[in-house]
C-alpha cells in the first residue's frame, strides 16, 4: 500500500516537473523571439535614421540652391 502511494506521488511529481519544464521552454522561446524582433527593429531604426539624415542634407542643399543666384547654382556641385 505504501509503495503504491509513493509511486502515485512520484508520478504526479514527474508530471508537474514535465509541465514546468515545458512552460520554461516556451518562455525561453518567446524571450528569444522577442529578442530577435527587438534586434530587427533596432537595425531598421538605424537604417531609417541614415535615410533621414541623407534626405535632411539633400533638403538643406536644395534650400541653399534656391537662395543662390542662378549663375552660382551651376558651379556648385557639392550638394
Amino acid at each position: 500500500m505504501d509503495a503504491e502511494m509513493l509511486k502515485i506521488a512520484r508520478d504526479g511529481a514527474l508530471k508537474e516537473v514535465g509541465e514546468a519544464s515545458a512552460r520554461a521552454n516556451d518562455a525561453e522561446r518567446r524571450a528569444q523571439d522577442a529578442k530577435m524582433a527587438l534586434r530587427k527593429s533596432i537595425e531598421e531604426n538605424f537604417r531609417l535614421l541614415g535615410i533621414k539624415e541623407a534626405l535632411t542634407r539633400r533638403k538643406r542643399c536644395l534650400r541653399l540652391n534656391l537662395l543662390k543666384p542662378k549663375h552660382l547654382q551651376q558651379r556648385s556641385k557639392s550638394c
